[in-house]
């Protein structure tokens, strides 16, 4: 599940930062007001985002010091 996720992530990466450069290679300086990322409630989806984002972005440390 949360591997999987990361991987999905990863390789959304590699499409659509690196191959197309449709989205910044970092999410540093202003960079992070540029997102929105938008989950239910339940923890199971907020757990899934934070590990697909992980593996979009795998900098990130704290996902809430966003």
């Amino acid at each position: 599940g949360a591997q999987q996720l990361r991987s999905k992530g990863a390789a959304h990466r590699k499409r659509y930062v690196d191959d197309l450069g449709f989205l910044p290679d970092s999410l540093e300086g202003e960079n992070h007001k540029r997102f929105f990322f938008r989950s239910t409630a339940y923890v199971r989806t907020v757990q899934s985002a934070q590990n697909f984002i992980r593996g979009l972005y795998p900098e990130i440390e704290n996902m809430y010091a966003l």
